[in-house]
């Protein structure tokens, strides 16, 4: 099973930002750890997994600020507009497609 962080929240100098500005992701990752489960292992506290390097992948909404990687993990990038609209049956697919290469 393929371990990921996905990543919907930065760290900026005085303040963390979350996707989009929202205050908080919760209803967004309980979707995806529904739409995941069984198929792999997430976790939302991508900071620590990037340091542990527990993790196959970064996934990353695109555009997003910058991610510092200096662990080089590799990012998968999908599309904004699938978090903030809650598609998560596309954004398995697209994690799917970037698995099966």
């Amino acid at each position: 099973m393929k371990k990921i962080a996905f990543v919907l929240y930065t760290n900026q100098l005085m303040q963390v930002s979350y996707l989009n500005g929202l205050p908080t992701t919760k209803d967004l990752e309980n979707a995806l750890r529904e739409e995941l489960k069984g198929d792999y292992d997430i976790t939302f506290h991508w900071e620590e997994a990037l340091k542990e390097k527990s993790i196959d992948a970064l996934v990353i909404p695109t555009p997003f600020p910058p991610v510092l990687n200096k662990e080089k993990i590799p990012e998968i990038k999908i599309p904004t507009i699938l978090f903030l609209e809650k598609r998560v049956g596309e954004i398995k697919e697209e994690l799917d497609n970037y698995f099966k290469n």
